[in-house]
């Protein structure tokens, strides 16, 4: 003759397990084997969409020209940083005409004149022209530079002479 549970237990079973969904182990192994999968799966297709999405170096230059043509010459500068100690290339010459133009806009023309002279005249043929004009121009603005900071050298004598005439 069979085992019966009293009622109070047979309760409880039904409760908190009714019959059609009785604890059998096997359910909790799925769902831990369905996870894993799944986590796995995500990790593959992140890994490859890093390694296949990967901008190629020509998307960056057009990118990068693109930016240059719009007078953006700080974006072109961060854009391609990674390419200025790296091989000779189009990148690294773009990033140092950038630079020569950010030096120029902030009045450093001895930096501006070292860049431009680390590039070659013919890199690309949308900038050739204004890399030979700069060649020419930066001299003369270091020039005008030096002329504008020795008049104000001049002007300091001349109030301080006049001082020092006074005096004697």
């Amino acid at each position: 003759m069979p085992y019966e549970k009293p009622d109070s237990e047979q309760f409880l079973d039904s409760r908190f397990y009714p019959s059609h969904k009785a604890p059998s182990g096997k359910h909790g192994k799925k769902k831990f084997v369905v996870l894993l999968i799944v986590i796995l799966l995500g990790g593959i297709g992140f890994y490859a969409w890093n390694v296949f999405h990967d901008v190629s170096e020509e998307t960056l230059y057009e990118e990068a020209v693109t930016e240059a043509r719009a007078g953006q010459w700080k974006q072109v500068v961060s854009m391609t940083r990674e390419y200025m100690n790296g091989p000779e290339g189009k990148l690294k010459d773009l990033h140092m005409y950038g630079m020569t133009k950010v030096f120029i806009q902030n009045g450093q023309l001895a930096a501006a004149e070292r860049a431009l002279a680390t590039i070659p005249d013919d890199f690309d043929d949308t900038f050739t022209a204004d890399i030979k004009k700069l060649k020419n121009d930066i001299p003369e603005m270091k020039k005008e530079q030096q002329d504008k900071s020795g008049n104000a050298e001049d002007s300091q004598k001349g109030i301080s002479g006049g001082m020092d005439d006074q005096m004697k």
